[in-house]
């Protein structure tokens, strides 16, 4: 899909990307470091050999964040551990500058720390819709449909990586402010399963690994919760 596009490749270190083009001129693709030292006329000289199609891959570190227009990348590697959303935007806005015959941007996210997976989702505000159950398929399968995406992007991610953004994201443990209700939903359906009906606010105390009071610091109340609930089973049928 980038094959002969232009493209960035964000590095960790200057190691690091003298190894990252080292692999792609090995390839037989023609590639450079545009690092924090490269001289400013050097660096002139590689935008515009990229720009041309001399060069396929800038392999980066610490540079191209903001401040240079490159409206004609269309590919961009993460090839580095990025927890800063801000910097996480400006990189990822390197390839979303219009040009002409330019149709879309690819941007390849390679994940190294998966324990850490589900910020993806949350930084890219790629949470499935609250309410809809058939986001807690096992497959992942209607998980990837109902992504919160805007008109014209799509996302694709092996079916392991979508296995560790569910279980993540579902998973008490990784609780944050974006994921609570969705999480108490969950192990609410859980318990539910388990007893055969609706379960009560003692029920969830006696089977769930959060108690009731958590349902309502985040619902405003027990009541308001099952209130929820049953809107939302009436709004499925």
């Amino acid at each position: 899909m980038a094959e002969d596009k232009a493209s960035l490749a964000f590095c960790c270190s200057h190691p690091h990307a003298e190894r990252v083009a080292d692999s792609f001129r090995s390839a037989g693709i023609a590639a450079a470091t545009y690092l924090s030292s490269t001289p400013w006329e050097t660096r002139v000289d590689l935008r515009e050999r990229l720009r041309l199609g001399r060069v396929k891959v800038l392999c980066v570190v610490d540079v191209l964040n903001e401040g240079v227009d490159l409206p004609f990348v269309e590919c961009l590697l993460f090839l580095r551990p990025t927890e800063s959303k801000r910097l996480f935007f400006q990189q990822f806005g390197r390839g979303l500058r219009r040009f002409v015959g330019k149709e879309f941007c690819t941007v390849i996210d390679f994940i190294g720390n998966f324990q850490n997976a589900y910020r993806v989702v949350e930084n890219l505000g790629l949470e499935p819709y609250e309410h809809d159950p058939s986001f807690l398929s096992p497959t992942g399968a209607r998980w990837k449909e109902i992504l919160n995406l805007p008109v014209g992007c799509t996302v694709e991610f092996d079916d392991r990586v979508i296995d560790v953004f569910g279980n993540q994201t579902l998973n008490p443990s990784f609780i944050t402010r974006h994921n609570i209700r969705r999480i108490l939903v969950h192990l609410y359906h859980k318990v539910e399963k388990r007893i055969g009906r609706k379960p009560r606010a003692q029920d969830i105390d006696r089977n769930s690994v959060l108690p009731s009071e958590i349902y309502a610091t985040a619902f405003g109340s027990w009541k308001a919760f099952e209130a929820e609930m049953e809107s939302d089973r009436r709004h499925e049928e």
